[in-house]
């Protein structure tokens, strides 16, 4: 290669490796620029960060002060501005405590479960939860969350709530399983040998009930509940009058209003229905709202004939249980013994709404219409006995009646020649057709079912009818 060319080269090669170099030190300018930005803005956001945090803190401080002053409207407001900075757990669990405190529980229930999603271990959230749902009556509800305790921990009082709320539901098997657990620790505690022979009277484990019973004697024979639990054994044996006995000893040691509902119970059963009615009116005086009190007292009084304390009673159950069809049924009841034919309409229409089954109550309600003179609803109602088989003959024969005093007497006519058949008022029946023959100037017919009448009635009255009708349309 000559001198030239190689000196050429070597020149290309030094403008290459000065452009390099030159490059590399524009990338690390970049690197060390970039890199102090990015610590800078790290920097920038932590500050941020810590003064969220420390203005959630205020907020939440400002919350805690006005919940414990019981100044919860403002408590929400300062709680809704902490949470604004930080979703805390501690923040959403003292919301719903605020929200507790201002009677708005569904929407409390719903913010401890965001809370628990945040410390699925938190016992005490755990508590709170179940503790709600339980004034909510959702008891299956609580005994999750208590079942979620008992297998973070061993505690005997949640046990206890547990066996409770099992019972409640009807689940007598499981709430033995948690007081045989308990009674393993404590063998003697009567109030657990009390509710566990209660579990067992529901199961119909009357042996093993009144083992317990008579270890609860053993033990204490002056216990207060042990009269209570002994009227309950001899109720399930249907010893009716020895409950009784056993109720009253409950009554006058302890003053449970229980005692009072349970020896209503046992004159009931013995169809004491006044002394029954004055036990269960003196319960309802601590609970007034107790569903299967205020059933059994209108029960007794429907019994007694006294339908103006059914009805009142019976109205109350409505209130609390507005789509019972038990008790819209007995209400219509109720008042139609009352002569208050209007209600009788009224809570009769919405038991047939509510899918009530009983079509019996068609009958009586086309009745009410006639006694309240409306009688195109009459005729209506008369006409679904018809097509609901109810009452055939009977409502035949009422509906014609409509027709006739309508004068429509081809309608009538008809209605009573399907009443005669089916046997209802078989002379009345006849004689009306012979009105309606009548008036239609059939006399022919008429005059042969005045005579049928006279030959099949037992009825002078309705015979010397017939026979004034014979006497004036006669043909042969």
């Amino acid at each position: 290669m000559s001198n030239k060319k190689k000196r050429k080269k070597e020149l290309k090669k030094k403008k290459f490796t000065k452009k390099k170099n030159s490059l590399f030190i524009i990338i690390m300018v970049v690197l060390i620029v970039g890199s102090s930005l990015s610590y800078a803005g790290v920097r920038v956001y932590q500050q941020e960060q810590n003064e969220r945090t420390q203005k959630g803190a205020e907020y939440y401080n400002k919350a805690l002060a006005a919940y414990e002053e019981g100044k919860f409207e403002d408590a929400l407001k300062q709680i809704d501005q902490a949470l604004r900075y930080e979703k805390a757990a501690n923040y959403i669990e003292l919301k719903g405590d605020i929200l507790i405190g201002l009677n708005r529980s569904e929407e409390a229930l719903e913010i401890y479960k965001r809370a628990l999603e945040e410390n699925e271990t938190n016992t005490n959230l755990l508590v709170k939860l179940a503790n709600l749902e339980i004034t909510l009556n959702n008891y299956e509800s609580a005994i999750n969350y208590l079942s979620k305790i008992l297998e973070l921990e061993d505690n005997d009082d949640v046990r206890l709530s547990r066996a409770q709320l099992y019972f409640n539901i009807e689940d007598y098997e499981n709430a033995v399983a948690d007081l045989n657990l308990l009674l393993e620790k404590s063998e003697n505690d009567l109030e657990l040998l009390v509710r566990r022979a209660e579990c067992y009277l529901k199961l119909g484990q009357d042996e093993l009930a009144n083992k317990d019973i008579e270890r609860i004697a053993a033990i204490d024979p002056s216990y207060v509940q042990l009269s209570q639990v002994q009227g309950d054994y001899e109720m399930q044996q249907n010893n009716y009058e020895q409950a009784i006995t056993k109720y009253t000893n409950a009554v006058e040691e302890t003053n449970d209003p229980k005692a009072l509902l349970k020896r209503g119970d046992a004159y009931y059963q013995l169809e004491q229905y006044q002394n029954a009615i004055n036990d269960y009116t003196a319960y309802l005086e601590s609970n007034p709202n107790d569903i299967d009190a205020l059933s059994r007292l209108s029960s007794c009084y429907i019994h007694l004939e006294n339908y103006e304390l059914a009805y009142n009673t019976l109205l109350k159950l409505h209130e609390l249980e507005p789509k019972n069809n038990d008790y819209l049924y007995q209400l219509g009841y109720s008042a139609y013994m009352r002569k208050d034919y209007e209600n009788t309409i009224t809570y009769w229409k919405k038991y047939e709404d509510n899918g009530g089954k009983d079509k019996e109550i068609l009958f009586v309600i086309a009745i009410c219409y006639s006694n309240m003179e409306n009688y195109d609803q009459a005729s209506k109602y008369y006409t679904k006995c018809i097509k609901n088989k109810v009452q055939e003959g009977s409502s035949y024969f009422n509906r014609g009646s409509i027709y006739l005093s309508k004068q429509e007497y081809e309608k009538a006519l008809e209605d009573f020649k399907k009443s005669y058949d089916l046997n209802e008022q078989k002379d009345y029946s006849r004689y009306n057709q012979g009105l309606a023959y009548m008036n239609l100037n059939q006399f022919r017919e008429s005059t042969a079912a005045f005579e049928e009448v006279v030959e099949i009635s037992s009825n002078q009255e309705l015979i010397n009818q017939a026979k004034d009708w014979l006497s004036r349309y006669y043909v042969k």
